[in-house]
């Protein structure tokens, strides 16, 4: 179990490391669908995925932006769109930043 003040403080200490070797924002539009398993095919202990998801990172950032310009449509949900994000990010910027593994 991790503390959510703990997540918390190592997402922002994360977030701080990105901005100090990519300070400009990060273009993710090219890229947009990715594959994600479902919810309830998330946890190894019950059995292998038998369907892979298609995820749009538009519709992710679409609904993130909403959930920021209006904080009672947050949800538990948007941890997987944000999830999303930071996966994508991730993968735009590990080949890019040789201190970043």
């Amino acid at each position: 179990m991790i503390p959510l003040d703990d997540l918390i403080s190592l997402l922002a200490q994360t977030i701080k490391h990105v901005k100090r070797i990519h300070p400009a924002d990060v273009d993710l539009s090219e890229i947009d669908y990715y594959w994600q398993l479902g919810n309830e095919q998330f946890d190894m202990s019950i059995e292998p995925p038998t369907a892979i998801e298609v995820g749009s990172l538009s519709d992710d950032v679409l609904n993130l932006k909403l959930a920021l310009a209006e904080p009672n449509r947050a949800s538990a949900l948007d941890l997987n769109r944000i999830a999303a994000v930071l996966r994508a990010l991730s993968e735009k910027l590990v080949p890019e930043s040789p201190d970043s593994r």
